[in-house]
């Protein structure tokens, strides 16, 4: 194994827009990540681990032109992760944190444009 990459990885990403919430989104991430050799010699391993995101969207018109808003939460369980960089065999534990965030979005052109498509 070469050492930090994990031999196995996988992201399943969901957008779901309810029929009767015209202009809503909500969508979904998990993250998927194998044990990974820590060392040259493969001697040592940081454990696999799986993350995941959530958010919601609303798409509407305001005064002709398109805007979104979203909130979202990356890494909702706060699920720590493991580096193993140092190369001494040792885990160093790099935390991604939980990380809330909201955006709004103006298009200049017509409020009747398709809601744009999930950013991350």
């Amino acid at each position: 194994m070469i050492v930090g990459v994990p031999q196995w990885k996988s992201d399943v990403k969901s957008d779901w827009h309810p029929g009767l919430l015209h202009g809503i989104a909500f969508t979904g991430n998990a993250h998927y990540a194998g044990e990974r050799a820590a060392t040259d010699t493969n001697n040592s391993f940081a454990p696999h681990y799986v993350t995941f995101d959530g958010g919601a969207r609303y798409a509407l018109g305001v005064l002709r032109h398109a805007m979104v808003a979203r909130r979202g939460a990356v890494n909702v369980t706060d699920k720590h992760q493991y580096s193993s960089e140092n190369g001494a065999g040792k885990h160093r534990v790099r935390s991604v944190e939980r990380l809330h965030s909201q955006t709004r979005r103006f298009n200049r052109g017509s409020a009747r444009q398709a809601d744009p498509p999930a950013i991350g």
